[in-house]
């Protein structure tokens, strides 16, 4: 590893400046480089948010991302010499064939305490981790009773997350694309990908109704995510599930367990929900407002009248 690693290179730093200061930690797929170009690309653009040049501070905080990275990589390619990397696997899948989801990069465990936290993982839950590296994401989903699943696509991680998980009720390793297995059992899902395997999977994720996401790192693109919390300096964004239901011109969207949108041609509402005994309860903030629903249809994904105001609540 070049001692140049976390150099900094000037009052205003372009990016390839930068890349040349960082010698052979940035390098080809295959290599003994830590980051490709594209990983590097994306560490940038989340730190320049567009601009083409960064300050001293911006390189300072952007060269102690890399610097934790590296020493988290380095610590795990120890004890994994002789893997097969992961942009050097078979490329017999599609996601194999375009530079991965993802390189691999441990998620340190406050963020994994914080990602169950976020999805409120329990027993009842079909948990999957796309592209699980050493499964301690799985395991620790596992222990708090749900049914955990690790996709990945390297055979010496999976194998490696297969052992970090043995014996643990309801968890287990797939070895295999991420892309080809399937979601439609999961209730929540947690992601962390660059940019670019977030956007190949993105349209996999939207096909879901009744999943909610946490992504590591970066956002989901597109999508607005439901919350923000910060560990470490990284961010993990929340998407609650998202159901759409139908009648006529008008359209019910529930947020969630809690909150819901409601289009009617031109005019738009928000609020809260409840359920009570079939009943689907709204009021909104426009005079404390209230409305009932007693015909969603969950099959069809339809509703059966317009939502009725039905007066101010007391």
């Amino acid at each position: 590893m070049s001692a140049q690693v976390g150099a900094q290179v000037g009052a205003q730093t372009t990016f390839d400046a930068w890349v040349a200061s960082k010698g052979d930690a940035v390098g080809p797929p295959g290599t003994t480089s830590v980051l490709t170009p594209l990983a590097a690309r994306e560490l940038w653009d989340r730190e320049a948010q567009g601009a083409d040049v960064l300050d001293a501070a911006s390189v300072q905080r952007l060269d102690a991302v890399i610097r934790a990275d590296v020493k988290r990589a380095t610590a795990f390619q120890a004890l994994l010499r002789g893997r097969v990397d992961r942009r050097r696997a078979p490329a017999a899948t599609p996601s194999a064939s375009r530079n991965e989801l993802a390189p691999f990069n441990p998620t340190p465990e406050a963020a994994v305490a914080k990602a169950l936290e976020l999805l409120d993982v329990g027993e009842g839950d079909v948990v999957y981790d796309v592209g699980c590296g050493d499964g301690r994401f799985v395991a620790a989903a596992a222990r708090r009773g749900a049914e955990a699943v690790g996709v990945e696509l390297d055979a010496a991680l999976a194998k490696r997350a297969a052992a970090a998980v043995a014996g643990l009720a309801g968890a287990r390793i797939v070895h295999g694309d991420a892309l080809a297995e399937p979601l439609d059992r999961a209730t929540k899902v947690f992601l962390y990908l660059v940019p670019s395997g977030l956007k190949t999977i993105v349209s996999k994720l939207a096909a879901l109704r009744n999943v909610t996401v946490v992504a590591y790192t970066f956002a989901l693109p597109g999508w607005a995510p439901d919350r923000r919390e910060v560990v470490g300096g990284i961010s993990l964004y929340l998407y609650l599930p998202r159901r759409t239901f139908s009648c006529g011109t008008c359209q019910l969207t529930l947020v969630g367990d809690a909150k819901f949108t409601y289009v009617d041609g031109p005019s738009r509402i928000e609020g809260t929900y409840t359920e009570d005994a079939g009943d689907f309860i709204f009021k909104w903030p426009a005079r404390s407002k209230k409305g009932v629903l007693r015909s969603l249809d969950f099959e069809r994904w339809t509703f059966d009248e317009p939502l009725v105001d039905e007066g101010v609540e007391e």
